[in-house]
């Protein structure tokens, strides 16, 4: 990874914040500890702006860029919105469809793009990939 800036929100596959890392779960952090991230984010997200500043509080939420978009109603930095989960009706589903194209000759190619889904040329039914992680 390159080197992080000051006040970046980062995603980890892991349950621990590596070293000088914090999770955003809204904690209180000393001013004079901190002063640095404080700088950039002051008191946005909590604390008193004396002794204590707080950390966004990601739990349950996604980050959103802050501002206006198309159609959009505008969105302030710092502002929590939103429902941990929602349950959406048929109603609130606009029309649409989805098209698959598919053939059942055995695949000739490794490149997915302008192909279609086809057996595996192996003969083998597979339902996972067997190449390596991207990492």
């Amino acid at each position: 990874m390159s080197t992080a800036f000051v006040g970046q929100i980062q995603p980890f596959a892991f349950s621990f914040a590596p070293r000088y890392w914090a999770h955003c779960n809204g904690n209180l952090l000393s001013i004079a500890q901190y002063n640095a991230l404080y700088q950039l984010i002051g008191t946005i997200y909590g604390g008193d702006g004396r002794t204590t500043f707080a950390l966004p509080d990601l739990r349950g939420r996604a980050p959103m860029q802050f501002g206006n978009g198309p159609g959009l109603s505008p969105a302030v930095m710092g502002e929590k919105a939103g429902q941990q989960s929602v349950t959406l009706l048929q109603t609130q589903m606009p029309i649409h469809n989805h098209t698959v194209g598919a053939v059942q000759a055995l695949g000739t190619v490794n490149e997915p793009n302008g192909a279609y889904y086809a057996a595996d040329s192996s003969g083998q039914d597979r339902i996972y990939s067997t190449n390596p992680p991207n990492t």
